[in-house]
């Protein structure tokens, strides 16, 4: 779900948007989804998304969302709802992960994109000093930083920078010219590495849609390529290397039966505490009598 920067997360913070939060809530109490993921400001530290000027103010956004939302949805609807952090994984603009972190208690899942990372040449991008198309070392980052929290991690956006059939004098120089090799095979190793939980990816044609026409994505869709056709049943639909994966449509959500303990108690708590006020004072009315009695012996 997209914020708007720093611009944005004001006006939520100052109470501007909470009609909008409640259509939100109203949308996910008549969604059927088996289950949500819910990415609130998705690559918040993209220094291009106005994010980076205050962290503070995203972190607040994030979280009052997120209340709003606990207080708002029913049990049966939080307990299928994920919120999840969305790092871009590249190079941020003076400050930290841990500067835009909400908290342990407001995030579910830790997502990432991968576009041209895994490559081993610089992206271009840059303005000499930094090159904002990032590597592996900010994947490693992001993905520690997930594992030192203790959170289930997703690739929440992917594609293969360039296009699947990228041919250029770098993937010749750097001997990545297999299509699969050069990205594919890069995704899957991390996967394995870190356990990642979920993979997203984006299958279109990039140049074929006006937004993204001639930004450089090129065409990533799977059955452009006989070869990467081919390793994807293999790998990914067959899961014959060293994960299984399952597709979207595959699975009913898992339920948590701790997160649906967790659920169940907060909207039975109130009526619980009454009810055990209720069971002491009758326990009291009726032991009154009793304790008054055993006094009366002791005094005698």
């Amino acid at each position: 779900m997209w914020l708007n920067g720093t611009y944005g997360c004001d006006l939520i913070n100052e109470g501007q948007m909470d009609h909008q939060i409640k259509h939100l809530s109203n949308y996910l109490q008549s969604c059927k989804a088996s289950a949500i993921f819910l990415r609130l400001g998705y690559e918040f530290d993209n220094p291009f998304f106005g994010y980076s000027e205050n962290p503070k103010a995203y972190v607040l956004a994030f979280q009052r969302i997120v209340q709003m939302l606990c207080r708002q949805l029913p049990s049966e609807v939080k307990v299928r709802l994920q919120f999840v952090w969305h790092s871009w994984a590249a190079p941020r603009k003076d400050v930290s992960l841990e500067d835009f972190y909400p908290g342990d208690e407001y995030v579910d899942w830790i997502g990432i994109s991968i576009f041209q990372q895994v490559y081993p040449w610089p992206s271009g991008w840059g303005d000499g000093i930094i090159d904002w198309g990032g590597s592996l070392n900010e994947i490693d980052e992001v993905l520690t930083f997930a594992s030192h929290h203790n959170k289930s991690t997703m690739i929440a956006e992917s594609s293969p920078f360039g296009g699947i059939n990228l041919n250029t004098s770098k993937t010749r120089e750097f001997n990545k010219t297999n299509p699969w090799d050069r990205w594919y095979g890069e995704i899957i190793t991390l996967i394995e590495k870190y356990d990642i939980s979920m993979w997203c990816y984006i299958n279109c044609n990039w140049d074929s849609q006006p937004m993204w026409h001639n930004t450089g994505f090129g065409d990533s869709r799977i059955s452009s390529s006989k070869e990467v056709m081919e390793k994807w049943d293999h790998y990914v639909i067959n899961s014959k290397g060293g994960q299984r994966f399952l597709m979207s449509g595959s699975l009913l959500y898992v339920r948590d039966p701790v997160r649906e303990f967790v659920l169940h108690f907060e909207s039975l708590v109130y009526p619980a505490l009454i009810l055990a006020l209720l069971a002491g004072l009758v326990a009291l009315a009726r032991n009154t009598p009793r304790r008054l009695q055993y006094q009366r012996i002791e005094q005698s």
